[in-house]
């Protein structure tokens, strides 16, 4: 007779089976999904190591094959209406911006002319902060 924890069975053994959640979704975790996602890792670390190694021959390569009158092109563009150079406009002698323009001259084009943008609004920023503070 099997005897469990001191009960008595009548001829016949009984069979427990061990289940432990934890266990079994860790072993659920191991082999279906840790490929999956050691994968997907592998890949993206894969994908950064062949670009940190090789973006450099890679635009090289299209630098020597598309002519120099294509980058103009593109350059000419790309060139927009936002951001620093758009509102910007050298005051020093040393300025970056007016070695660039002087260099240039008359082929030197800003992305924006920038009284284009000053002619909506006529009044100074003291009288917009008069009123608002008069709105009584």
């Amino acid at each position: 007779n099997a005897e469990y924890m001191g009960v008595k069975q009548k001829g016949r053994k009984m069979v427990y089976h061990y289940t432990n959640f934890v266990a079994e979704t860790n072993v659920w975790w191991l082999r279906r999904i840790r490929p999956l996602w050691m994968t997907a890792v592998g890949l993206f670390l894969f994908a950064n190591a062949y670009r940190y190694y090789f973006h450099g021959k890679i635009a090289a390569y299209w630098r020597k094959v598309i002519p120099e009158e294509e980058w103009v092109r593109r350059a000419e563009l790309d060139k927009r209406n936002w951001g620093y150079n758009a509102i910007y406009r050298p005051t020093i002698a040393r300025s970056r911006k007016r070695v660039i323009m002087e260099l240039l001259g008359d082929q030197y084009r800003p992305a924006e002319d920038y009284s284009a943008r000053a002619t909506i609004e006529t009044r100074t920023v003291q009288q917009i902060m008069d009123e608002e503070n008069n709105w009584e």
